[in-house]
């Protein structure tokens, strides 16, 4: 999206038979964060909606300004302007991060210098990804909570997407049968030879749910497994003791 916007642009800036009108209708058509600065004096000649939203500004609370002047970090954007494939301007999704107004904004940025109706203009573009850097932060502190309760447990974790047949088993649900996570593969079939590995048994408390579609079939399953082998082994002493006694 960011490089099909620009290039728009940029095939209506660098043809000098496209109208001025043209160029601004791609401008302000577009869903990118756009603006459009004097390339001498750094004020911004035109906003597009986009900007104004994810700014929380008016028309004429922009135009006019700079970038510094409007609460943005002037040099933030000017030193970033560095030489790139022979045209100078910020490297096409160049990621930024701007904290403004108390907000954070997170964006695919890139800049150049267009030329327009003979006068030269820097055109910034912005590709929002506020919402999805967020929620890809939301995720990462889902998962780490989630490894912590998995390290903190006593229990062994195990789940299996029934769909993909992937199968997820816990470094304490590898190391309760004796083994560390990566010895052996973690698939249904190591699952299945594992369950009667050895003359051995032990006992262990297990619980797991389904999950399951509109149609009612499971997808996934997942639950827990915790070793209660030596409790087993305490209950069968006393009752063989209790037998003795009788």
């Amino acid at each position: 999206m960011l490089d099909s916007n620009k290039d728009a642009l940029n095939r209506i800036a660098l043809d000098p038979v496209q109208s001025e009108a043209l160029f601004k209708k791609a401008f302000h058509m577009s869903t990118n964060i756009l603006a459009l600065s004097d390339y001498e004096t750094g004020l911004l000649i035109d906003v597009n909606q986009p900007f104004l939203d994810t700014l929380v500004l008016d028309r004429d609370e922009a135009i006019g300004h700079t970038f510094k002047e409007i609460g943005l970090d002037d040099q933030f954007f000017r030193s970033q302007m560095v030489m790139h494939e022979g045209e100078l301007g910020i490297p096409k999704g160049t990621f930024i991060t701007i904290d403004y107004k108390g907000k954070t904004l997170h964006g695919l940025f890139s800049s150049s210098i267009y030329t327009i109706n003979g006068k030269q203009f820097w055109l910034s573009v912005v590709q929002d990804l506020t919402a999805e850097k967020n929620l890809e932060f939301k995720l990462k502190e889902a998962n780490e909570r989630y490894e912590l309760a998995i390290a903190g447990s006593n229990s062994g974790i195990w789940d299996y997407n029934l769909l993909t047949k992937e199968l997820f088993l816990s470094s304490r649900w590898w190391e309760q049968l004796g083994y560390k996570k990566g010895d052996l593969p973690s698939d249904y079939k190591t699952f299945k030879q594992l369950l009667h590995a050895s003359n051995q048994y032990h006992w262990y408390h297990a619980r797991g749910a389904a999950l399951r579609d509109a149609n009612g079939y499971a997808t996934r399953l997942s639950g827990s497994q915790r070793d209660i082998s030596e409790r087993k082994e305490i209950e069968q002493n006393l009752l063989t003791k209790t037998e003795t006694l009788e």
